[in-house]
């Protein structure tokens, strides 16, 4: 005979009901995450390309007449704006937190620049205002952008050769920057001491990649992971992190390709993985804290995910009842702030591409590896939680009834 007393078969029972009720409610905690359509404006089309501190997103959008234009889209997520109504065609590469702008402009009529109508350019704060940055006679384009002002940017000649560019404060003194081995390199971003990330080398198979000390000056090779035959950087935070995708032969003799960080000044490089399934990475941004965004995928399936690498896993967007509810597929990730704000383009519902803001809070919990999102019980789950309050309400009645 069981000599348990009745009072501590109650409290059991209590607790036994609590924590199922609390393993159910708190599927909300794992769920703080927020999808925005971004819209267009007013053609069938619109990309993200870079999110600021203040949550101001700079991209490209078709308009209803079929013209490329850059937008604009301040911190609420809504009101996107043509950044240049007058211009003709132009998109918005990146932005730094006092909403200066750089990116390209096309302008066929400008005088002296017909054989050449592509320009980098930046803004005022806020987007306000456009000024060519005089790379040239040469077909030339913004990249990137940090809080000083300073510009990293690419310019192509006439007979195929081109260089990479850096600009003092607020795109002033056009400089150049020095190749590496006979290299020209291939920009990724510029942080706010002015390090410079890039990659050289052919496009189907980088060679190798290199970072500079401050303002573009005494670059020198990322080192990659034992096995490794190619690097390519893909984006620098203000830490000198660098992230990209480092190639690995294999034993049959190919090559996978797979994300990689690194610590300060491009050092020790971190093999990031794969999500679960996949056969190779790419991380293409980070911010500050080290979180790093990309995209994974498989030989054997026709389309990539988008990850967030953070708190100690990766973590497949792609997943995300937010983005799997919104209907929208083949996600492409562009850029992250220093408050888990990611911005990208995919193609949605109606089979339009558009641009997205995807984002989550402050008490999104990751515990401690990759999130987990546990699924939303079923209605027959929710029944059977019903049940069990009812009978332990009966419990409780008949305990009752026995003392009196």
């Amino acid at each position: 005979m069981n000599s348990q007393p009745r009072h501590f078969k109650l409290i059991a029972s209590f607790k036994l009901l609590f924590s199922m009720i609390f393993y159910f409610s708190s599927t909300s905690l794992y769920a703080n995450w927020s999808f925005t359509e971004l819209g267009s404006l007013g053609g069938n089309q619109s990309k993200a390309n870079a999110i600021n501190d203040s949550g101001q997103i700079v991209g490209q959008s078709v308009n209803a007449a079929g013209e490329s234009k850059a937008f604009i889209i301040q911190s609420n997520g809504a009101g996107m704006t043509t950044l240049f109504p007058s211009i003709n065609a132009s998109n918005a590469q990146d932005i730094n937190d006092a909403g200066q702008i750089t990116g390209t402009y096309y302008l066929p009529t400008l005088p002296g620049q017909g054989e050449s109508p592509f320009h980098a350019f930046i803004t005022g704060a806020n987007g306000q205002g456009i000024i060519d940055l005089e790379v040239g006679s040469k077909m030339n384009s913004g990249i990137s952008i940090n809080n000083a002002g300073q510009v990293l940017g690419r310019t192509f000649e006439m007979d195929g050769s081109s260089s990479t560019f850096i600009t003092s404060a607020n795109g002033m003194n056009v400089r150049t920057l020095e190749t590496f081995n006979d290299k020209s390199i291939i920009p990724a971003g510029i942080n706010e001491h002015g390090q410079i990330a890039g990659w050289a080398g052919d496009w189907s198979m980088p060679k190798f990649s290199v970072i500079t000390a401050p303002n573009g000056v005494d670059m020198h090779e990322i080192k990659g992971l034992p096995g490794s035959n190619g690097v390519t950087a893909f984006g620098i935070n203000n830490a000198g992190q660098v992230v990209g995708s480092v190639d690995i032969q294999t034993d049959s003799g190919g090559n996978l390709a797979y994300a990689f960080l690194t610590s300060a000044d491009g050092n020790n490089m971190m093999n990031l993985g794969v999500l679960k399934g996949d056969d190779s990475s790419s991380a293409v941004g980070m911010n500050d804290l080290g979180e790093v965004i990309g995209s994974s995928s498989s030989f054997d399936v026709d389309h990539s995910r988008i990850f967030l690498y953070s708190h100690g896993g990766m973590t497949d967007l792609s997943a995300l009842d937010v983005v799997t509810d919104s209907g929208w597929r083949d996600l492409f990730i562009s850029d992250i702030n220093n408050h888990g704000q990611m911005v990208g383009f995919g193609t949605n519902k109606d089979g339009a591409t558009e641009a997205f803001l995807l984002s989550y809070t402050a008490d999104t919990i990751f515990n401690p590896q990759p999130i987990y999102i546990p699924p939303v019980p079923e209605p027959e789950t929710y029944m059977m939680l019903l049940i069990g309050l009812g009978l332990i309400g009966w419990f409780v009645r008949r305990q009752r009834s026995v003392a009196h």
